[in-house]
């Protein structure tokens, strides 16, 4: 009887399948006209002045066009067919060729004339086609940019050039009825310059202002006014209205803004030609932004640095009107004023919410590359709630300016190290960024060859330099056996931030005294710049202990590695140490709780094995196998608990 019903119901289910009608996908069986993604619009520029229309095909046609105006888009009805143009209802011009449209392509089809003092001139007699690019992957904070000479003049060609004359060619030489090959640009605002070149000569004529929106596609269109002034105007490709051509706004004042900083001994003058940025500035001050003159030439733009009358360094640059530009002048080990860098403007995409931009300059000419990061500070969007070794710059050699990045604005733990293997720590500071600030990070030495730093924002002008003070490295380690994370606050730097069991972190702190707090166990110590500071939470599982250990650096050399041993285990009062085997070598005798041994200095590499013994007891407590020291480098290995009863941990910390 269940086979029978069974059956019954799989027969019906199969009527069902066979009678029922297939759903159809009406774009596989009635596919869209290839031409449904293209647009076609008319720009008209013969020079009788006379409205035309442009015939896509026999049926399609778009409005009658003024001179200088731009049609709406029309879509084809064929994906090949000859295009022609028509005056008062007559045909005046036609292609050579079929037109072939490709699927999402916007065609701008642009009517001209003869070229001047042609023998048969005609008002409109050409149409040269501009298409969009078909692009498959449209990068984020991209725009794309060509060119096209409108100008009927066979006897000039015209250069286009991103900001003032002498900066990027955009175009270059370009003949009438030209067009450039496209370029890719991030998006924003520019001003670019027009240069004609005629009889092996060539004449600026103008700097003009042009908006790119992101992964817009756009065509500089250089025309004539009706005056006969040359003129640039913005074609906005992908834009299929008639507000997609604008004029490029003229720039009248060629100017740009100047600040000096003086790190020199010596008060100097700095100036473009007869213009000063400053005059007469001493020593660690900031001057005043002064305007000067910009794009004026197609040469590079030189500021020379004088202490009276001697010139003593200068820098070039092609300086771009309406911007912010600093000169940060140096003293070298063996002469005044003798470097200048120039903090040039820059563009950068990002959110600036919550951020600050920072660059550095590094002009510690006595040491090796520098890297320059932050020690563990605040940031609520991480997992542990702070951050640690953000990278400012890396590798930075003397005499270079990084590039601008963004990074959290609040307090500033900045460490700087050699970028040398191993690193060596040279300097550390603290500091406020404010949000929606841009700043210059300046590392140098000074005429007396110390080592000096300051942070200069923006905005600050006709102000003395402030100059950081040092501040002192911490480390933190975890070893408290009472729970997984321990807490750990500093004010103004970490507010209860997490670290797991048998981690650290590192950072930098006022010199003074200082407060830390682990868990609800809060000590203070007095930090000084020539003191490393080892902080341990550690204790019993009942009773959590902040061990302090502040010490003098263990200055390793390339020859020689350095190491401490650290007893951080409450449980053992007393802990000894034998290398190789347990009944070896001691190299650490009787260190008491909360006590470090003396460091040591070895002199080769090889792996070692280690053996923690109870020294009362003189039992084994654990082994640290296959252990490899670098030479250059300075060792803590910590003795601690573990998170479960008769466990140890041990911690091998590189100090600084």
């Amino acid at each position: 009887m269940q086979y029978r019903v069974l059956l019954k119901s799989l027969l019906f289910a199969l009527l069902i399948l066979f009678t029922s009608c297939i759903e159809e996908n009406p774009n596989l069986v009635n596919p869209p006209p290839q031409t449904e993604s293209v647009r076609v619009r008319f720009l008209n520029y013969a020079s009788d002045g006379l409205a035309r229309r442009l015939f896509v095909s026999e049926e399609v046609k778009t409005t009658t066009t003024s001179v200088g105006e731009i049609s709406p888009a029309v879509m084809p009805d064929l994906d090949s067919s000859f295009a022609h143009i028509e005056l008062d209802g007559q045909q005046e011009y036609v292609t050579a060729r079929k037109m072939r449209y490709t699927r999402a392509t916007n065609y701008t089809m642009i009517g001209l004339p003869s070229p001047d003092n042609s023998p048969d001139y005609k008002p409109l007699d050409s149409i040269i086609v501009l298409t969009t690019l078909t692009i498959y992957e449209v990068e984020k904070n991209i725009s794309y940019l060509k060119v096209f000479n409108a100008i009927p003049d066979t006897t000039s060609t015209y250069t286009l050039t991103l900001g003032c004359p002498n900066g990027e060619a955009i175009a270059g030489g370009l003949a009438y009825r030209g067009v450039s090959p496209g370029i890719e640009l991030k998006y924003g605002a520019y001003a670019v310059s027009l240069i004609k070149n005629a009889m092996g000569k060539q004449e600026i004529l103008g700097l003009y202002s042009i908006d790119l929106i992101d992964q817009m596609q756009y065509c500089l269109i250089i025309k004539r006014s009706n005056e006969g002034k040359e003129e640039i105007w913005l074609l906005d490709e992908l834009n299929s209205t008639t507000t997609n051509l604008s004029k490029a706004n003229e720039l009248p004042q060629r100017v740009t803004s100047i600040r000096a900083v003086n790190f020199s001994s010596s008060s100097v003058s700095i100036k473009k030609e007869d213009e000063f940025v400053a005059n007469g500035l001493q020593s660690n001050r900031i001057s005043s932004y002064s305007d000067l003159s910009a794009c004026e030439t197609n040469y590079q733009d030189t500021l020379k640095i004088f202490i009276g009358s001697e010139e003593k360094s200068n820098a070039s640059a092609s300086l771009e009107v309406l911007e912010k530009y600093t000169a940060f002048v140096f003293d070298s080990d063996s002469s005044k004023a003798s470097f200048t860098i120039l903090a040039e403007p820059f563009k950068l995409y990002e959110n600036l919410t919550g951020k600050a931009i920072v660059r550095v300059i590094n002009f510690a000419y006595n040491l090796p590359g520098l890297t320059f990061s932050l020690g563990a500070r605040d940031n609520s969007s991480a997992p542990l709630a702070y951050s640690s070794g953000e990278v400012l710059a890396s590798a930075l050699e003397s005499g270079l300016i990084s590039h601008p990045i963004l990074i959290q604005a609040g307090m500033l733990p900045l460490t700087i190290f050699t970028s040398t293997q191993p690193a060596k720590y040279i300097f550390g500071a603290n500091y406020e960024l404010e949000a929606g600030k841009s700043y210059v990070i300046a590392f140098f030495h000074n005429s007396a060859g110390e080592n000096k730093c300051t942070i200069i924002e923006e905005s600050e002008e006709n102000s003395d330099v402030k100059f950081l003070e040092e501040a002192s490295f911490v480390d933190i380690v975890h070893l408290y056996p009472g729970s997984q994370f321990a807490e750990i606050s500093i004010p103004s730097l970490l507010s209860s931030v997490k670290i797991d069991f048998t981690t650290s972190l590192a950072t930098v702190v006022p010199v003074g005294i200082n407060q830390v707090t682990i868990n609800d166990k809060t000590v203070e110590f007095n930090a000084q710049v020539k003191n490393r500071n080892l902080l341990i939470a550690a204790g019993s599982k009942e009773e959590l202990e902040i061990l302090t250990i502040i010490t003098k650096p263990m200055a390793a050399t390339q020859d020689n590695y350095k190491r401490r041993f650290i007893n951080a285990c409450k449980e053992h009062p007393s802990i000894s140490v034998r290398i190789d085997c347990d009944t070896c070598s001691l190299v650490a005798d009787g260190v008491l709780y909360g006590r470090e041994t003396a460091p040591e200095t070895v002199g080769r590499e090889r792996k070692i094995s280690l053996f923690f013994i109870d020294a009362e007891e003189n039992k084994l407590l654990q082994r640290l196998a296959d252990l490899s020291l670098a030479l250059g480098k300075n060792y803590s290995i910590i003795f601690g608990a573990g998170e479960k009863a008769k466990e140890y941990s041990i911690v091998v910390q590189q100090e600084f």
